[in-house]
C-alpha cells in the first residue's frame, strides 16, 4: 500500500518484510487475569507478589490496572533480590578489544579500615552470606580485572541514612576497546 500520491519503484531484490513462526503461547490476552508461566526451571519457591508503582506515568487508571495485571502475570521474569536472578550457561562472554591491546589486569584500591568494614557489610546485604553466594559466584579466571568501588549514593530528602552502591571501574578497559555502535548509525561514535 502507498499512502502518497507519488509512484514508488521497488527494485525486485529489495527486501520489504520478514515472516516468521509465532508460538501461539507466548501471545498474552491483557484482559485476562490468570498468570502465565514462562520459566523452563521451576522452584519450589513461591515468589510474592510485586505491586509496580505508576505513580509517576501517564497511565489513566484502567490501563495502570491492565499494566499491573499483566507485569504480574510474568512475576517469573522479575527479581526482588539476589537469590531470584537465574543464569545461563548458554552464553560465553567476549570483550572486544583493539587488535593491540593488552588485558587490563587492575589491582584493588586501598580502602580505609572503616570502608572496608562498610564494603563488607554492603556485600553481604547485597550478595548475601557466602553459602547463598555459591549458586550465583564464582572465582573468576579472566585475564581482565577492574576493581570494585563501593560509592555513597548521594540522599534523597527524607532518606533516613546514606545508601552505598557497589561500581566497577571500568575507565581503562574503556580505553581499550572500540566505541559501541549506535542505533541511528552503523558507524562507530
Amino acid at each position: 500500500m502507498n499512502p502518497t500520491n507519488q509512484e514508488i519503484h521497488i527494485p525486485a531484490t529489495k527486501v520489504l518484510a520478514s515472516v516468521s513462526d509465532i508460538d501461539l503461547n507466548f501471545i498474552h490476552d491483557l484482559d485476562n487475569n490468570e498468570p502465565y508461566v514462562a520459566s523452563l526451571q521451576q522452584t519450589n519457591q513461591v515468589k510474592e507478589p510485586i505491586e509496580f508503582d505508576f505513580s509517576s506515568s501517564d497511565l489513566n487508571p484502567e490501563q495502570r490496572q491492565k499494566m499491573q495485571t499483566f507485569l504480574s502475570s510474568y512475576r517469573d521474569i522479575f527479581a526482588t533480590n539476589l537469590s531470584e536472578l537465574g543464569f545461563t550457561n548458554r552464553y560465553k562472554h567476549r570483550i572486544e578489544t583493539f587488535r593491540d591491546a593488552r588485558p587490563v589486569k587492575m589491582g584493588f584500591y586501598n580502602q580505609s579500615p572503616h570502608m572496608h568494614k562498610e564494603t563488607k557489610k554492603d556485600e553481604e546485604k547485597t550478595f548475601g552470606r557466602d553459602e547463598e553466594k555459591q549458586h550465583y559466584q564464582r572465582k573468576s579466571t579472566s585475564e581482565y580485572h577492574s576493581p570494585v568501588i563501593l560509592v555513597k549514593k548521594k540522599t534523597a530528602p527524607g532518606q533516613p541514612q546514606q545508601v552505598n552502591r557497589f561500581c566497577v571501574d571500568f575507565r581503562k578497559l574503556n580505553l581499550s576497546d572500540p566505541p559501541l555502535k549506535t542505533k541511528s548509525s552503523s558507524d562507530p561514535t
